[in-house]
């Protein structure tokens, strides 16, 4: 039964770390005005009121929707390794509390 609860803890805590995550961006999508809503980038201007084109933006032409098996893998595993993060502080502070336990167990049994 406590591998059971274990697993539940940890789904619990990835699927609220995703939440969080999902809220952070959606909440900074709002901001950007009504370019943002037709899908399109923000227009920068400087301070004389000039527009120009924004650093890592695709100049016309490029192609929005390649994908790169590099960048994907390299994504893959950096979402592996924060769910292996949030596995061992969920396994740590479990290991903590049931330490804690057995102490307070000795104490009264002493």
């Amino acid at each position: 039964m406590k591998i059971v609860l274990r697993i539940l803890v940890i789904l619990l805590v990835v699927v609220a770390v995703s939440g969080g995550v999902y809220a952070l961006v959606e909440n900074t999508n709002i901001g950007f005005g009504s370019e943002a809503q037709r899908g399109e980038m923000p227009q920068m201007t400087n301070a004389d009121g000039q527009s120009f084109q924004a650093m890592g933006e695709r100049p016309d032409g490029g192609d929005e929707h390649s994908a790169s098996l590099s960048r994907g893998l390299s994504e893959l595993l950096v979402t592996l390794g924060k769910i292996g993060i949030i596995t061992i502080i969920v396994l740590s502070l479990q290991k903590g509390f049931d330490l804690l336990q057995r102490l307070k167990l000795k104490t009264v049994q002493s």
